[in-house]
């Protein structure tokens, strides 16, 4: 079982510790995340591996920008498989999936703690 983490202070660092903004971030992660591994779910059942790869970048760098390692992790060894084994594809993307659901919960849970210091 992957553990899901941010580094807050990495993340609020890298916005020049403007909460606002990490806020922002965090909630176009949470809206646009779900969108994101369905249409990596729909490339790999269609073997659109360009599409694989596109779509698990924009996962990584999402999740980068949350400094969410777990999530960052998978997506990158994703867009690394390329064309290789369909199965390990299929089960990349369900671990993906699961993962970012995970997040998404997680960073709901962050941000009502991060307005709760406001």
């Amino acid at each position: 079982m992957h553990s899901i983490s941010f580094n807050m202070e990495t993340t609020l660092h890298n916005v020049n510790g403007d909460i606002d903004l990490m806020i922002s971030i965090a909630e176009i992660v949470m809206e646009d995340l779900p969108e994101l591994v369905r249409r990596l779910r729909v490339a790999g059942d269609q073997s659109d591996w360009l599409n694989v790869q596109q779509g698990a970048h924009a996962i990584r760098g999402m999740a980068a920008n949350l400094v969410a390692q777990p999530l960052t992790n998978l997506a990158s060894r994703l867009e690394c498989l390329g064309e290789s084994d369909q199965v390990l594809i299929h089960e990349a993307v369900d671990t993906i999936d699961r993962i970012a659901d995970l997040t998404r919960k997680a960073l709901r849970i962050e941000i009502n703690r991060w307005r709760s210091t406001m």
